[in-house]
């Protein structure tokens, strides 16, 4: 209200790393501006703890935490473990079949494995008769596996490589998917043609069958309890991969704790106008009720260049009605620029977000 003096006391919650700004606005009222300082906002202290200035005192370890003698910092107790009580110094494991996320106060029982608790991982492709094969063999999709019993890792073997991403083709040469060198050329079937007058290859870039790498432009990070808050996991393919094939997708939810959030980002740079789709799908356990599920994941566009228009679409995604239940989204067209697009999944009991592809149009590091 103006002329009252209000005192605002904020606590944060818990992050790792932050950038702390403030804001003001000026009244617009001109019967405040015309009164000297009589909006004015003062910032009396800013307060933080846990930065590398000095300490003034000992800090006690939390649940969850431990620390040696002389230690700087509490550490977290790591996945598989957990201490019940402060001021633990060590952490205490997990019975078998059961399991913790890191900074667990206690253990809780792990799952079964299934296919989805590990990853698909192949060699380089070569070329055996009309087909291309590779080296498949299988790694846990968690360090420390958070699954036990159940299935076993699949064994190594010679499999068929899936099928290259559109407006790509396997190079004889050396087996990876290879583009079209030439501007304005598109594949069809496996050989490069050149757009006609009138028309234009616009060229995309598809991410699918990931590998088990994440790749350079995408990054990672999370706010809560997490062990991993976007993993590779394997499912079966679908038919234009090949019958029987076993994929990866980026999912998120088994190594994160309720409510806390996985984020990840996507750096793209569209050199002509353009648009981002991608495909994905939820994961339930037996106990979920579906139908009373909240929206758990939402998708972001936020365009980077500062000389720009800004640009910033929000779009809470919906949730699958059942397991593996397939849905896509298409963002409207984008003009031509740096853009970051960004998942961000909160963690419900039982549920899983998984996505299977991300396709986006006008990259011209991608095929056409």
């Amino acid at each position: 209200t103006a002329g009252e003096k209000t005192v605002l006391d904020i606590t944060t919650k818990y992050v790792k790393e932050a950038n702390i700004e403030f804001y003001y606005s000026k009244w617009a009222n001109p019967a405040i501006r015309e009164k000297p300082g009589a909006d004015r906002v003062y910032i009396k202290s800013v307060r933080t703890e846990g930065t590398l200035k000095a300490a003034k005192q000992c800090y006690h370890c939390k649940p969850g935490q431990y620390s040696k003698a002389g230690a700087a910092k509490c550490e977290t107790c790591p996945a598989n473990t957990f201490s019940k009580k402060g001021d633990a110094d060590n952490c205490k494991s997990c019975p078998y079949h059961q399991m913790s996320l890191p900074g667990a106060t206690k253990c809780t029982k792990s799952t079964n494995c299934t296919l989805e608790d590990y990853i698909v991982k192949r060699g380089k492709c070569h070329q055996v008769g009309s087909e291309f094969k590779s080296h498949v063999t299988y790694q846990n999709a968690f360090d420390p596996p958070l699954c036990s019993g159940g299935l076993e890792k699949p064994k190594a073997h010679q499999g068929t490589c899936p099928a290259c991403p559109p407006g790509t083709r396997r190079s004889k040469k050396d087996g990876h998917c290879e583009i079209c060198d030439g501007a304005g050329e598109f594949m069809r079937g496996d050989v490069c043609k050149t757009c006609p007058l009138g028309s234009a290859a616009v060229r995309e870039l598809v991410y699918e069958n990931f590998d088990g790498e994440i790749p350079e432009n995408f990054k990672i990070s999370c706010n809560g309890q997490c062990l991993d808050p976007w993993h590779f996991m394997t499912t079966h393919g679908e038919a234009e991969q090949g019958e029987g094939q076993f994929v990866n997708v980026l999912a998120s939810g088994r190594g994160l704790a309720t409510d806390s959030e996985a984020v990840l980002t996507v750096k793209v740079k569209l050199y002509t106008t353009g648009m981002v789709g991608f495909r994905y799908f939820n994961l339930f356990s037996p106990e979920v009720h579906l139908g009373k599920l909240p929206q758990t994941a939402v998708f972001e566009v936020k365009r980077q260049d500062t000389d720009k228009h800004p640009f910033h679409l929000e779009v809470p995604l919906h949730v699958s009605e059942y397991s593996r239940h397939i849905l896509q989204y298409r963002t409207p067209p984008l003009d031509a620029g740096e853009y970051h697009l960004v998942f961000t999944y909160t963690k419900q009991p039982g549920v899983e977000f998984a996505l299977r592809s991300l396709t986006v149009v006008g990259e011209e590091s991608g095929g056409a």
